[in-house]
């Protein structure tokens, strides 16, 4: 018998052991029973795995069969008529320690079909893509000389999964050009840019944050005193492309924009399943002296990548100040998961969910912005003129925009879009 180690990933912070066999991992017979045993127990919604209907869980051949037949388990989006949980994975252990060492083997960009054209939505700085010369807003043709049409999603995912060497057409000022570069690995950036904006005697301090890593937070810290040195009036937080990261990370950031008034308060609660109910636990915001203390509302630009940790960042903060969503929808992740080493695999199934001091959850529909604006992929990050930063702007520089008139929301497909995790663990506790 060996023991495993349990990392709560997402909101818990505890860590506790299980007694497990360990099989061969290069046999394709998985150890499946116990696999059962440990996802059946911890699922958030284990309420729904009966006796009567635990038949398909049984039968399942591989983890990521289990893994399949776990998510019918959770309720039903009455809106989609899917089941809620599209979250709990499994992966190889080997990838997942990479994903904490902070190191990615990816392009090292995202890319988003709009209007049938393919934009990079972001690179990052480290990245072979990076360096080559792509950036932001440009429009892909063809990757590999596979051409960047829906038909050819699939086509496409596989060439970004699997090629070393990537072929990128895009478009410039009318012009076709191509820009070559090999997959490596790379440091992932979490602040993609931090710059002031002074206009009318008001200062604003403006942030893209990509993701929650321990590895960012000194500079998060920097970039945030800045802000402090510069007497900042507002505030804009970019999250719409952040997925998530690591929990010490969200409370470090929260603790250091928290106004006065949130000075040892809760910040957000978790709740388990009626087995682990006695995880369930209170974190209080933890700051002597606000970085930000006059600051009444800070801003947030969302899109549907805003997830977990972003999403409990805005929702923790309603209580003490006035959240202003300017975007999309975000995604609706207010649950949280642990981690399973389990015979070479990494096993995370949705565990808990978390709430501000209301006690009111993000909801697995999404957060709704106050202001609804369609993001516009071909201006870059900080570009006064980019749809969502000008939105925010304009709210501060007191130009009106009427909900009511407010553009369509845009459904964005999501081409390629992996969020990283970095960084050591605080109190062994992850956000997704």
């Amino acid at each position: 018998m060996k023991k495993i180690n349990i990392i709560s990933l997402v909101f818990l912070t505890v860590i506790f052991l299980l007694s497990c066999k360990k099989d061969n991992p290069k046999s394709e017979e998985y150890p499946l029973e116990e696999a059962y045993s440990i996802l059946s127990k911890i699922y958030y919604w284990n309420n729904n795995i009966t006796e009567k209907n635990k038949i398909p869980l049984l039968e399942a051949k591989t983890y990521l069969e289990l893994f399949q037949k776990l998510r019918d388990y959770s309720p039903i989006n009455e809106e989609s008529q899917n089941h809620i949980d599209k979250w709990s994975f499994v992966m190889e252990k080997k990838e997942w320690d990479q994903i904490l060492e902070g190191t990615s083997n990816d392009p090292g960009l995202g890319l988003r079909f709009i209007n049938n054209e393919v934009r990079i939505s972001y690179v990052q700085p480290n990245s072979n893509a990076y360096l080559s010369g792509l950036r932001r807003g440009m429009i892909v043709n063809s990757i590999n000389n596979v051409d960047c049409k829906p038909e050819n999603t699939n086509l496409l995912l596989k060439e970004l999964s699997i090629a070393n060497d990537f072929i990128f057409q895009y478009n410039s000022n009318g012009n076709n050009l191509i820009k070559n570069f090999k997959r490596s690995q790379y440091k992932s950036s979490d602040i993609l840019l931090d710059t002031i904006y002074s206009l009318q005697n008001i200062n604003v301090g403006y942030i893209v944050y990509n993701s929650f890593s321990n590895n960012s937070i000194m500079e998060l810290k920097s970039s945030l005193e800045r802000f402090h040195r510069s007497s900042i009036d507002e505030l804009i937080i970019d999250l719409r492309y952040n997925g998530g990261g690591l929990l010490s990370s969200m409370e470090s950031f929260a603790n250091f924009i928290s106004p006065t008034t949130a000075k040892g308060q809760i910040m957000y609660k978790e709740k388990h399943n009626q087995i682990y109910k006695t995880f369930n636990s209170v974190t209080y915001f933890n700051v002597d002296q606000p970085l930000f203390p006059n600051l009444k509302r800070i801003f947030f630009l969302t899109g549907n990548s805003t997830a977990s940790a972003s999403e409990l960042l805005i929702n923790i903060l309603k209580p003490y100040l006035k959240a202003i969503i300017v975007g999309q929808v975000t995604n609706g992740k207010p649950y949280g998961m642990y981690t399973f080493n389990h015979n070479g695999y990494i096993l995370s199934p949705v565990s808990f969910e978390s709430f501000n001091a209301k006690d009111i959850s993000s909801g697995y529909r999404g957060m709704e912005p106050d202001f609804v604006l369609n993001e516009s992929i071909d201006k870059d990050f900080g570009d006064t003129k980019e749809s969502l930063l000008n939105g925010a702007l304009s709210i501060i520089f007191n130009d009106k925009i009427d909900k009511r008139n407010s553009i369509k929301k845009i459904q964005l497909n999501h081409l390629f879009e992996k969020q990283l995790l970095s960084g050591s663990i605080k109190r062994n506790s992850l956000i997704l």
